[in-house]
Parts: structure tokens; sequence; C-alpha cells
């Protein structure tokens, strides 16, 4: 299963490379939300869902 970078972030892009990992950055166009009422994790996989939908 090829891993897909939806992030056009440096660092992450950076962690990826030192982890040794093959992947490809394709930069969503979803826009990140950032809800300080919501659950950290709820946060992550909201954000995941909508990048992943686009």
């Amino acid at each position: 299963m090829p891993i897909v970078l939806a992030s056009s972030s440096p660092r992450r892009r950076e962690l990826l490379e030192r982890a040794g990992l093959v992947f490809e950055v394709t930069a969503s166009p979803a826009e990140e939300v950032h809800d300080p009422q919501m659950a950290p994790h709820a946060l992550c996989e909201l954000n995941a869902t909508l990048k992943a939908a686009v």
C-alpha cells in the first residue's frame, strides 16, 4: 500500500524521509479544521477524512 502525504508541510516530509519511508506528496486542497473544543483524536480523524475525500 503506497504512503501518500496529503500535506505540503516541510516538517512532515522531513519526518517521513528520516524514517526511510517511500512516499508521495499530494497536498490536499481541503481546509484543516482547528477546533480546540474537539478531542485531539477526533480532530485528527476528521482532518484525515476531509483530506482523503478530496
